[in-house]
């Protein structure tokens, strides 16, 4: 959001204020005091005073609003300042916007849409702008840019790894984890990136599936049963598994249409990287093979929701019948995944 609004407030010089403990009035003298350094940022997350609420609220905000500017009590009756022009917390707000600081910036972030009936937000959005803040789905050429921008260098299959790790990230935890390996002075090694941003359980699980779909039986029964001690259940491991057989042949259902892997990836709910990987997986693994996978672990669902096997039991049949269905692969030069194998979906 930095980036749009043209501007880099240093870190001394940001504000960030939880908009349920704040009014209007609060948010107008935090950009109104004068920072040590150039440059100010005050940040406020969901205010409550320009959000949709109860039926009335706005009418009821507006309405006490008016009242703090007649200094009138609630009841109607004349009070001691009447016609003194007190400015209410609204007005407060709205009269800085209308000569704000030349080095100030002000971001309202908001979930929901703003309640655009209310007076305050009305004021607003006259005087500002909106801008969409989503994380970008494919955060590859953001976070090279961002990188580029701070001097930091990451070999490329160091960056590959964090593109995946960071994916559904948030601009600003990308940002804050770059900004810490751009002051890492050692060599750059897959050690190195773990020690500085660890990998999730949902990365462990995406390791253990590359594990399997390569055909990598050790590694694959290690990972898997290790996953099972550290409590991520394994109705949820073998679902994992089965979806990414399934995506792998969505992928080459639809590259074999003749659609690209990074086009294919909204429609089948994948980041673009992710899908690219999964194209490489079926050319490697070709319809017999992963049809065959994708079998292995159907039985052992069933078998452990009929209670045929054990949890454990269960995980090592669906990760060593993938396993054995990746060894007996055609070579890549040989049969590919564009024939007719493919199991419908």
């Amino acid at each position: 959001m930095l980036g749009a609004l043209g501007a880099r407030v240093p870190e001394i010089g940001r504000v960030r204020l939880e908009g349920a403990t704040c009014s209007a009035a609060d948010v107008a003298g935090f950009l109104r005091s004068p920072g040590f350094l150039p440059g100010r940022l005050v940040e406020v997350d969901e205010p409550p005073w320009i959000l949709a609420g109860r039926p009335g609220d706005a009418e009821r905000a507006d309405d006490a609003e008016a009242r703090i500017q007649a200094d009138l009590p609630a009841d109607g009756a004349p009070g001691r300042g009447r016609g003194r022009k007190a400015a209410g917390p609204d007005q407060a707000l709205l009269d800085y916007l209308d000569a704000p600081a030349p080095d100030a910036i002000l971001v309202l972030r908001t979930v929901g849409e703003p309640d655009r009936r209310r007076r305050l937000t009305k004021g607003i959005l006259e005087r500002g702008a909106v801008l969409a803040a989503e994380a970008p789905r494919d955060n590859g050429p953001w976070l090279r840019e961002r990188s580029q921008e701070i001097g930091l260098r990451l070999p490329a299959a160091q960056f590959a790894t964090l593109s995946r790790r960071l994916a559904g990230a948030t601009c600003e935890r990308m940002a804050s984890e770059l900004d810490k390996l751009a002051a890492f002075d050692g060599p750059w090694s897959a050690a190195a990136l773990d020690a500085l941003v660890p990998p999730e359980a949902h990365e462990r699980i995406f390791d253990l599936l590359d594990a399997a779909v390569g055909g990598d039986g050790g590694p694959a029964l290690r990972m898997g049963r290790a996953l099972a001690d550290q409590g991520e259940p394994v109705p949820r491991i073998l679902y994992m598994l089965g979806n990414h057989l399934r995506s792998i042949a969505g992928v080459a259902e639809a590259c074999a249409a003749g659609i690209r892997p990074e086009a294919a990836a909204p429609s089948l709910g994948l980041h673009p990287f992710v899908a690219r990987k999964a194209f490489d997986q079926s050319r490697r693994l070709g319809g017999t093979a992963l049809a065959t996978a994708m079998e292995a672990v159907w039985d052992a669902e069933l078998a452990l929701k009929t209670g045929a096997l054990s949890d454990s039991a269960a995980l090592d049949a669906a990760l060593l019948g993938a396993v054995r269905a990746a060894r007996h692969l055609p070579s890549p030069a040989g049969q590919g995944s564009r024939g007719g194998e493919l199991p419908t979906r």
